[in-house]
């Protein structure tokens, strides 16, 4: 059994293609991660940058919450999709493709690529990478966006936020995302505390989310 769930915007055309060729693409595309039951790839279909990301269970109930829609890869399309019609700059969620059986299911989180560098690459203490205002002005932007909306990313590490070369700003990786205010709260310590180890740029960006109304931050 197969169950879908697309990106308003996918078009027919691309929905068919990456239909056909999801599976393929991921065993033969660039491995980025591989943890467990979850891998990560980068990929190339008909001339386009995907990101897929694939899940496997090893369980009913598992694979029940496959079914039913209360996956990770359920909150991570669900979450990237609410604060896309938001406007918020984060990597689009296209397509999820679940191969469903009993125990042993499989599912496919087809992303855009966001193209760019991560943030920890600018913090590191070996780095000759510099943020310039405009980054760092986006960088706070993003965030204040996300949790204006109540939203906790639940993973805000400087590897989640990919800094383009015009230095506009995509966040990626929704797993953990979910309504919560004391996660929110977690966001900001580990974000601060990631940034402000390697780098002098956490004060700046802090101040430049107040000014911007970050809802949790005093003024």
């Amino acid at each position: 059994m197969i169950q879908t769930r697309r990106h308003p915007q996918l078009s027919d055309t691309e929905f068919r293609a990456l239909m056909q060729i999801h599976e393929e693409a991921y065993a033969n595309g660039k491995t980025i991660n591989q943890k467990g039951h979850q891998g990560v790839s980068e990929c190339q279909i008909d001339g386009n940058d995907y990101m897929i990301k694939r899940y496997h269970t090893r369980s009913p109930f598992s694979s029940l919450r496959l079914r039913v829609g209360s996956s990770r890869i359920d909150t991570s399309f669900r979450y990237a999709v609410l604060l896309n019609d938001h406007d918020i700059a984060v990597a689009k969620h296209l397509l999820t493709v679940k191969h469903l059986s009993f125990s042993n299911s499989r599912a496919y989180l087809i992303m855009e690529k966001a193209r760019g560098t991560a943030l920890f690459e600018f913090i590191r203490a070996d780095t000759n990478l510099t943020l310039n205002e405009i980054a760092i002005e986006n960088i706070a932007r993003l965030i204040t966006g996300v949790h204006k909306r109540g939203i906790a990313h639940g993973d805000l590490h400087t590897r989640n936020l990919i800094i383009a070369e015009d230095n506009s700003v995509r966040l990626i990786d929704f797993d953990n995302a979910r309504k919560s205010t004391s996660g929110i709260l977690k966001d900001l310590t580990r974000f601060r505390n990631a940034v402000a180890k390697n780098s002098s740029y956490e004060p700046t960006i802090i101040q430049a989310m107040k000014r911007l109304g970050h809802p949790y931050l005093n003024n």
